[in-house]
Parts: structure tokens; C-alpha cells; sequence
């Protein structure tokens, strides 16, 4: 090994310094971890330190000794207490993970050709990103934990929530009767919201990315159906109450119109926003630029994909449902991998529009049942007007065709009753949660909760 990628010295002064002062191993162990140093000894002892500072023991070379054995690592715990104690122990301790870093990147470098020549380009384009993702520090620590570290980590996150007083397990969504419902979008999370086209999947994700946005948290949104313009067009209309309709063409648009969609426009830009519009996107694409955009500002909290049905996979599947299966999967396994919620639109089968009642259902979802399995939360978004609507203008279109004036009695309104459908919550009850849906300013608005006697009733999800 090339001396310039490890300092033993260095990492004598790191145990020493702890040695020293117990209290900063606390703050070393945020910087390195046993995996970093390149001494086997040293790394034994960084490691019965941290074993004991859990057990509430002391840290000193006796019991070092005692919880390693007598002999073992004995020469490396005597050149630590022979060390010079160092003031500024942090700066020792990222200088020995820079090293460490460096010398995985070695390893990754030496293993390329092995790579490149035993897998698919995509593949091991892939693989090589998830390495040197892992290696920039984008990565934790995927080992498996003590009971004791489980229940810590549980307590810690209870406390959290009490402190924040918002009792939510993950983000929240902006609309309290959904949040109710589903405790927040939890970290690693897969989300499908699903619908027929024209029921405003597009525009309710778009709302729930605008609520997460102004409560500080980053978020990135693959559209593969519509241009980022297009996309802003909504936004614009939801934050400044002008109306999609005259945002589209732009002539009729008033001074104070104008102003209100500048101060929108600087008000979108103060977020950690990102929008990938093309219309090309794999799930090799996806997590690529989830892993930089997370390395590069690690706020980012929220994912959409809009849509799944368009994504493309680079696997030798021939059947479509068998890709799409492939695409849920991976994007499950990224959504854990970085620790944030993931939501995929999908649209529903076109089945549904033969039936008298077409509230969707599980079996509605489009092209692979994989989806349901894999998601996490499954929302359908629903839209009864829009099949009045569509059924009166048959109606009348069917009496033109006759020379017959037909009055369907149907009036479309610019605010039309919702909800929102929770299929699928592993980790909560399903059932309807109803909503407004206000087609000229592209926005759904969640209305006070209302329990009734004809309410529908909420199931536990038996998923475990």
C-alpha cells in the first residue's frame, strides 16, 4: 500500500487523544469509524472503545485490555498512550477519513476492468456510481445494528417528533386528513399515486411538492410527460390565485398578475428545487442524478417521477410488465438507499371506464402488479364530475348527431368535489379522505374532517 494513503501516526494521536479525553470520542465517532483506519490493531481498539463508552465504562487502557484480551492489539494501545495528546483531535480525524477515502477509490479504480467487462454498460456504469457514492459519504452505514442501537435510534426519533410537536413519522404532505392518515411521507418510502388521465395526479403532486417546499425541505421532480414550463405554469396559478387558463395565454394577464407571478417565480427560487424535464429517463438515470443532487445538497428530502408508465429500463425484459415490475423495484430499493420518500405516478387501466362504478381500485393499476406489491402507500386520486361531465356531453353530442336539442342537466363547475383514496398504507388504515378540487387555479384543497354515519369504513392494511 502507498504510505501516502495511511498515517499511522495519525491514528496512534486520534486513540491517544481519546484516551486522554473520553468526551471527544463522541465527535470522532461522527467523523470515522472503525472501517477507516488502516491498522487492524488501531481498529480493534477505536472499536472496544466505542463498546465500552455504550456500556458506560470507563475508557482506559485497562479496560481496553479487558475487552479485547490480554495481548491483542497490546504494541498499537501503547504507541496511543505514548502519543502526544492532540488539541484539535476533529482535524486529525478528517485528515485519516480523507485517507480512507482514498484508498476505497483505489480499490474502486483497480476493480474497473473486472467491472466493465463482466456486465452490461449500464450496469456497471451503476455499480461504479453506487461505489463512489458510497465512498463520497452519500452511503450510511448499512451493517446491522444491536438491539440497544435499534432501540436508541427509536427513541431519539420519538423525542424528535415531540419536540416538534407535530406528531408526523415522516414529512407531512400539507393536508392535515392526509397526514392523519399516513403519519408524513417516511424516509425510504415508495409512493404511487395513480389515476385516469384528466383526474389531476399531476397537479396533487405537484401541491404536495409545494407544501414540502415551503416547510424548508428540498425536492427534485422527473417529468417525463410535460416540459418544466409546463410544470411551472401550475405552480404559478396554485401559489398566486391567477388562473391557469389566463397564465396559458398570456394576453389577458394584468399588471398585478404579472407582478404576482414574478414574486412567485422569485419565491420558487429560493427552494431546493430541481426539475429533469427530459423525456427520456431510466431508473440508471434517476438514481445518478438523485445521488448528486443528494451529494450536492443533502436537504433534498421528496422525489416524484411523473410518470412510471414512461420510464424505460435498460434490462433484457421483453414484456412490458415485466420491466415495469423491474422499474417499482429499483425504485423502492433507491428510496431506501437514500433515506427519502419516492413518489411515482401511474396511470390506472382503462378497464374501469366500462364499470358503473368507476372509484378506483388495486387490481386498476396499469401493467404489472409488482407496483402494488412493492409501493409502500397507494393513493388514487378521484374525480366523480369528471364522468358526469363526460357522460352529458356524449349525450348531447349523441342528440346533435340525431338533430335532437339534449339538456344532459349538467353544469360543470370550476370547483368540483375530490378525494383522495388510499388504496394501500403499510404502515396505517386505508380509506377516503374527501378534498376540492379547484380547476382554474390547479390546486386540490383539503376541507375540515367530517365523520358521518355513511362514512366508509377504515381497514387496518394487513401489510406487515
Amino acid at each position: 500500500m502507498n504510505e501516502t494513503l495511511y498515517s499511522l501516526d495519525f491514528e496512534s494521536s486520534v486513540l491517544g487523544a481519546i484516551l486522554f479525553n473520553p468526551l471527544v470520542l463522541a465527535d470522532v465517532a461522527e467523523i470515522i469509524s472503525k472501517d477507516d483506519f488502516y491498522s487492524r490493531d488501531n481498529s480493534q481498539i477505536f472499536k472496544a472503545m466505542s463498546d465500552l463508552a455504550s456500556k458506560g465504562e470507563p475508557i482506559d487502557d485497562k479496560f481496553i485490555t479487558k475487552e479485547l484480551g490480554v495481548g491483542v492489539a497490546q504494541n498499537a494501545l501503547n504507541d496511543a498512550l505514548s502519543s502526544s495528546g492532540v488539541i484539535d483531535v476533529i482535524k486529525y480525524a478528517r485528515h485519516l477519513k480523507e485517507l480512507a477515502a482514498k484508498r476505497r477509490l483505489l480499490a474502486v479504480a483497480q476493480s474497473v476492468p473486472q467491472i466493465i467487462s463482466e456486465k452490461p454498460l449500464n450496469d456497471a456504469l451503476d455499480e461504479l456510481s453506487a461505489k463512489l457514492y458510497a465512498i463520497s459519504g452519500g452511503e450510511k452505514n448499512t451493517s446491522c445494528k444491536t438491539a440497544l442501537e435499534a432501540a436508541t435510534l427509536a427513541a431519539a426519533e420519538i423525542l424528535r417528533r415531540k419536540d416538534e410537536g407535530t406528531g408526523l413519522l415522516g414529512i407531512s404532505t400539507g393536508f392535515g386528513e392526509l397526514d392523519r392518515y399516513t403519519n408524513g411521507l417516511k424516509k425510504g418510502d415508495f409512493v404511487i399515486i395513480a389515476a385516469r388521465p384528466g383526474m389531476g395526479k399531476t397537479t396533487f403532486a405537484l401541491n404536495i411538492v409545494e407544501k414540502v417546499l415551503d416547510n424548508g425541505i428540498g425536492a427534485v421532480f422527473f417529468s417525463l410527460e410535460m416540459p418544466s414550463e409546463q410544470l411551472m405554469f401550475r405552480m404559478f396559478s396554485s401559489l398566486t390565485s391567477v388562473e391557469f387558463g389566463k397564465i396559458l395565454k398570456g394576453v389577458s394577464l394584468s399588471d398585478e398578475d404579472i407582478e404576482s407571478i414574478q414574486d412567485a417565480c422569485e419565491k420558487i427560487g429560493s427552494y431546493d428545487f430541481y426539475i429533469y424535464d427530459s423525456g427520456d429517463v431510466t431508473v440508471h438515470k434517476v438514481r445518478t442524478e438523485l445521488r448528486k443532487l443528494k451529494e450536492k445538497n443533502p436537504n433534498i428530502g421528496l422525489c416524484v417521477i411523473d410518470y412510471i408508465g414512461l420510464m424505460t429500463n435498460s434490462s433484457n425484459f421483453a414484456e412490458r410488465h415485466l420491466q415495469i415490475a423491474e422499474i417499482s423495484r429499483q425504485l423502492k430499493l433507491l428510496a431506501r438507499e437514500l433515506e427519502i420518500p419516492i413518489i411515482a405516478l401511474s396511470q390506472l387501466n382503462r378497464s374501469l371506464e366500462s364499470r358503473a362504478n368507476k372509484r378506483p381500485q388495486l387490481s386498476d393499476l396499469r401493467e404489472s402488479g409488482a407496483i402494488e406489491q412493492d409501493a409502500d402507500m397507494i393513493l388514487f386520486v378521484y374525480r366523480s364530475d369528471y364522468y358526469k361531465e363526460q357522460e352529458a356531453k356524449e349525450q348531447e353530442a349523441k342528440g346533435a348527431s340525431e338533430g335532437k336539442a339534449v339538456d344532459a342537466g349538467f353544469r360543470a363547475q370550476s370547483v368540483e368535489d375530490a378525494e383522495i383514496i388510499i388504496g394501500k398504507n403499510r404502515n396505517g388504515p386505508t380509506g377516503s379522505i374527501k378534498m376540492r378540487f379547484d380547476k382554474n387555479y390547479s390546486r386540490f384543497v383539503g376541507i375540515e374532517y367530517e365523520p358521518s354515519n355513511d362514512a366508509q369504513v377504515i381497514e387496518l392494511s394487513d401489510e406487515s
